[in-house]
């Protein structure tokens, strides 16, 4: 895998860019974004750095494991530094105040 890749990141939804769109809407059978549309599966996986086969894994799926991970990573860290799952998984998500779930009534 690329070193360069570490930072294609941050596309118009703050996530992934059009390129991770376009590897992870084909492995969970999505319509692609608009600006994902145009873009080969092959083509996105060699600008990701998975060009060669990766066995035992496809590429695609070492590919989407690479993206998601790389999404998460900083919580991964916090586990890994010895704070809980629960507290890594606090440290990526936004803080509300006293008595808001973030869940809106119907």
């Amino acid at each position: 895998m690329s070193a360069h890749t570490n930072r294609l990141r941050v596309g118009q939804d703050g996530v992934f860019t059009n390129v991770e769109h376009a590897v992870l809407a084909k492995w969970f059978r999505q319509r692609k974004p608009a600006g994902a549309a145009s873009i080969k599966l092959d083509d996105a996986l060699a600008q990701l750095g998975f060009e060669k086969p990766c066995d035992p894994y496809s590429r695609t799926a070492a590919a989407v494991a690479h993206v998601l991970l790389e999404a998460i990573e900083d919580r991964l860290r916090a586990v890994r530094r010895g704070h809980s799952p629960e507290q890594a998984a606090l440290k990526a998500r936004p803080c509300l105040p006293a008595g808001q779930s973030g869940r809106t009534a119907l």
